[in-house]
């Protein structure tokens, strides 16, 4: 998984809670990493539905729109439950 990517767009959906909204550019990198991300997970044999909250948080950037506090907490959280988790499955697949 990309996770630098997916950091970055778990930091550009946390901005936009405050107000800060990216750049255009920014939020459609955004929303490329999650999708990437939840296809990989698809890949793993893993659900990808953990990330949705994320991907709609994203897509309302992408809009230019700011998406609403609560769904940006949700989003955050489901991206930071996906990056726990990344090293460990990693250590699995080596072992």
């Amino acid at each position: 998984m990309h996770t630098n990517n997916l950091i970055i767009a778990q930091q550009a959906i946390a901005m936009a809670r405050i107000g800060l909204l990216p750049t255009q550019e920014a939020a459609k990198q955004a929303l490329a990493a999650i999708n990437a991300a939840q296809e990989d997970l698809r890949r793993s044999g893993r659900s990808a539905l953990e990330l949705d909250s994320a991907r709609a948080a994203a897509s309302v950037l992408a809009l230019g729109h700011r998406p609403h506090e609560s769904m940006c907490i949700v989003a955050v959280q489901s991206i930071a439950a996906v990056l726990m988790r990344a090293p460990h499955d990693a250590e699995e697949v080596q072992s």
